[in-house]
């Protein structure tokens, strides 16, 4: 309705994401995607505390799968095992992990969801990474998420 008017308007929906998202039972704390799935495990599940923190981790992988970093991950350049996380091959790792944080923070302002907020989950699931910078795949989670609040500024202020 626009000025007392009704308008009928028919919408036809198009695919724009190809990821179904599945649930894995584990208790690991876990999430990853494989180019056209998203697996969550149930350990994962658990620690959640809201729904803009489940949107940030779907977000996060769906990213990864509209991005196409399984292909890049599978390519050459990108070692795997220890060295995975060192060298060209661990610029290519971090890259494209802050790719998927920024896309996904996107994906969830558009979706209507707090990515800040989201990202406070971070803090609470701890490092998988060894605890050193060097073998780090991700930023902190304190670098994480001031990235999510510069994102969610930015788009404020627009």
């Amino acid at each position: 309705m626009r000025n007392n008017t009704v308008f009928v308007v028919d919408v036809t929906p198009q695919s724009a994401c190809p990821s179904h998202v599945h649930l894995a039972r584990s208790n690991q704390r876990n999430a990853y995607a494989d180019g056209r799935h998203v697996f969550l495990t149930t350990g994962l599940l658990s620690r959640l505390g809201n729904d803009d923190e489940l949107a940030f981790i779907i977000a996060h992988e769906m990213a990864h799968n509209i991005l196409h970093h399984a292909t890049i991950m599978r390519g050459g350049d990108v070692k795997h095992g220890i060295g995975r996380t060192l060298g060209r091959s661990g610029r290519i790792v971090r890259e494209t992990e802050r790719a998927a944080d920024a896309f996904g923070g996107e994906l969830m302002l558009d979706a209507g969801f707090d990515p800040v907020r989201g990202a406070a989950i971070l803090k609470r699931l701890g490092g998988g990474d060894l605890g050193v910078d060097l073998f780090a795949a991700h930023d902190s989670a304190g670098k994480r998420i001031a990235a999510m609040r510069t994102l969610a500024d930015a788009r404020h202020d627009q």
